[in-house]
């Protein structure tokens, strides 16, 4: 159930895989032993090891065969192994920084993503599966492919509306990572109503709310959408507030709240409030460096 393109071996050698294996066999636990068994499959032909970049590979005709043996129960509990696998792949996140926003990180999401639609992974409900797929999105307008974040986003939340209603949380966080797409590709009023609309329910929401860390990633979406439309004091008056609420979640030297007083500072600029933008960047530039280094 993953795709018949190459898998990274780091996900046959990892600490999920060996979980999974060892319900057949507990000698699995050990790497070494999973490593004997990937020989096998090599010497097989049941699988292509390539060690030169790192990958195994199964021909699609295998993989048929092996699923056509299996029972539905077993296909569902295979796709979730799968999932796993993927999950676990996922560089951690450090600090405050989503893992996404690294480049160094890029190369491990574009080999997690051929493996997604193989293994059904839209329809699994398992929140870290789904935190995964919204990551994936982001990675995808993160680099600049701003089309394709958009198409496996309406993918994906195609599907979860119809499994987990309109006011689920993942799925409104989901609507804001692609509304990152929507702006970046200048359809600014787009972003801008659907910014307005997962803002709206995000701050009604008994379980997300207005102070949610959700919610605020939102509002400064919305103040990007107001300034690209050119409407720099309605975006001033929401960067303010989503400041305001920032630093009394996080405290000011956090790197949330310095990014939501650099969005200030933008405001301000663009309204020609130049000495006002540079008292608070001078600020937020002392704080960084202290902070961030």
């Amino acid at each position: 159930f993953f795709a018949p393109e190459p898998i990274s071996t780091k996900m046959i050698y990892s600490d999920e895989m060996a979980r999974l294996l060892s319900a057949y066999d507990p000698t699995l636990r050990e790497k070494q032993m999973v490593a004997k068994v990937v020989q096998e499959l090599n010497r097989y032909a049941l699988a292509k090891v390539s060690y030169g970049d790192n990958t195994m590979q199964v021909h699609r005709l295998v993989q048929a065969v092996v699923s056509a043996q299996m029972t539905s129960e077993e296909r569902i509990e295979a796709c979730h192994g799968v999932h796993r696998i993927l999950r676990g792949a996922k560089p951690a996140q450090e600090g405050t920084d989503m893992p996404t926003d690294t480049p160094a990180n890029w190369p491990v999401f574009e080999q997690i993503l051929p493996h997604l639609d193989p293994s059904r992974a839209a329809e699994c409900t398992e929140d870290e599966t789904r935190q995964l797929l919204t990551d994936l999105v982001r990675y995808l307008w993160r680099r600049g492919e701003f089309t394709r974040a958009l198409a496996l986003g309406e993918k994906l939340t195609e599907h979860w509306l119809k499994t987990f209603g309109p006011d689920d949380q993942q799925l409104l966080y989901m609507h804001f990572q692609m509304n990152n797409a929507l702006r970046s590709l200048g359809k600014f009023e787009d972003a801008y109503a659907r910014d307005l609309t997962v803002y709206t329910k995000q701050r009604e929401l008994p379980n997300i709310g207005p102070d949610h860390s959700h919610t605020l990633l939102t509002a400064g979406g919305l103040g990007a959408d107001l300034t690209g439309l050119g409407r720099f004091q309605e975006a001033l008056d929401l960067y303010q507030e989503t400041y305001d609420k920032q630093k009394n979640n996080f405290g000011e030297e956090h790197p949330l709240t310095l990014s939501a007083a650099n969005n200030i500072a933008v405001a301000f600029r663009l309204l020609g409030r130049y000495y006002d933008a540079l008292e608070i960047d001078g600020d937020t530039l002392t704080r960084r460096r202290a902070v961030l280094g």
